[in-house]
């Protein structure tokens, strides 16, 4: 019978192409996933908010602010996520 001590890190450490040096682990990428949605749902929310004069400053109308605002959280592309 194996004790505590026999069972180490090693036993744990996640191994395979997941795990290579420097990439996210799933839970991290998932995190990072969510995270940008929240940032996304977020922003469209103020954008729907803005008056039209801050809308006609950054250059786009009610009807797009509106589109865009409608968008389902997860719809999003890596241009999207708000300054990254």
């Amino acid at each position: 019978m194996a004790t505590h001590g026999a069972f180490n890190r090693i036993h744990l450490a996640p191994t395979g192409p997941d795990r290579l040096p420097g990439r996210p682990s799933l839970v991290q990428r998932v995190m990072t996933r969510l995270a940008e949605m929240r940032r996304a749902q977020r922003t469209r929310r103020l954008l729907a908010e803005m008056d039209d004069r801050l809308l006609s400053d950054i250059g786009i109308g009610r009807g797009e602010a509106l589109m865009e605002a409608s968008r389902a959280p997860w719809d999003i592309s890596r241009g999207d996520t708000g300054g990254r």
